[in-house]
């Protein structure tokens, strides 16, 4: 458990790798995941003490978790509350990897269908997906924002 917090504690751009979804490109029994026993530790500590964490380590273990839920066709359900987090926190900057990540999978999509945030971030959000619609987004963003 040190090794969890002291990884949380210094938590930077180049520690990502050590909780991304690393897929040995399998299915079924012979699916394995290189990072998922560390990152399910992380993300116990983190979602325990979730206002503590360091946003990019929330939006890191989003995307992990969603990639994951992918390949694996299942969700782990405290993504909500990193989704919760990410967006409250870090609000239109964090728009485009909650879009990205919701739509990794169906489990992805409804695990993130249930995320409450207030009305004023909602507002916002909305605002910042018309901003970039009329941005003549490339085609995969525009599926994203719509």
């Amino acid at each position: 458990m040190d090794d969890v917090s002291q990884f949380i504690r210094s938590f930077g751009d180049a520690d990502e790798n050590r909780i991304a979804f690393a897929w040995n490109g399998k299915h079924g029994e012979h699916f394995s995941d290189a990072n998922y026993e560390f990152r399910k530790a992380v993300l116990e500590s983190v979602c325990a003490a979730i206002s503590a964490a360091p946003l990019p380590l929330v939006r890191d273990l989003f995307r992990a978790e969603t990639e994951f839920s992918r390949e694996a066709w299942c969700i782990d359900l405290r993504v909500r509350k990193l989704a919760e987090t990410m967006l409250m926190r870090g609000g239109t900057e964090c728009l485009m990897p909650f879009l990205i990540g919701k739509h990794q999978s169906f489990d992805a999509s409804l695990a993130c269908a249930s995320i409450q945030i207030a009305p004023q971030l909602a507002t916002s959000l909305l605002m910042e997906v018309n901003r970039l619609l009329a941005s003549h987004p490339n085609e995969f963003d525009e599926r994203l924002l719509t």
